[in-house]
């Protein structure tokens, strides 16, 4: 059985780890997505049907080799960013499991290296 893994976007430029999302998938907002979105404290958020022309997938969790979450983040204004967590459904498409704005500019700077996976990891 191989483990579960989390990835952040810096490692997807290896051969080995490469988000697989479905571009033309559906997106669902669970209730707690739709709480998240109005009660932002950069305002309200809209909960896409579709996903993005433009977005990266900020975070990538596999489990027994699949994906099973993904965090994606898009650009919604000229200094507002919008992330969204996405867990895919049996049918090819994604449900909305919560999400946030953030200022555009917005570094990471209290990333933490060592929530993620090695990329030894996978095998």
């Amino acid at each position: 059985m191989t483990p579960s893994c989390k990835f952040h976007y810096s490692q997807f430029n290896q051969e080995t780890i490469k988000p697989r999302l479905n571009r033309n998938a559906c997106l669902r907002a669970t209730r707690h997505a739709q709480e998240a979105a109005k009660n932002d404290r950069y305002g309200c958020a809209r909960l896409p049907r579709k996903l993005p022309t433009q977005f990266r997938v900020d975070e990538l969790e596999q489990k027994e080799g699949r994906d099973s979450k993904y965090v994606v983040r898009y650009k919604v204004g000229a200094n507002v960013a919008q992330t969204i967590v996405l867990v895919p459904t049996d049918d090819n498409n994604y449900i909305i499991v919560t999400t946030w704005l953030n200022d555009i500019n917005d570094n990471h700077s209290s990333l933490k290296n060592s929530n993620y996976s090695p990329i030894e990891q996978l095998v």
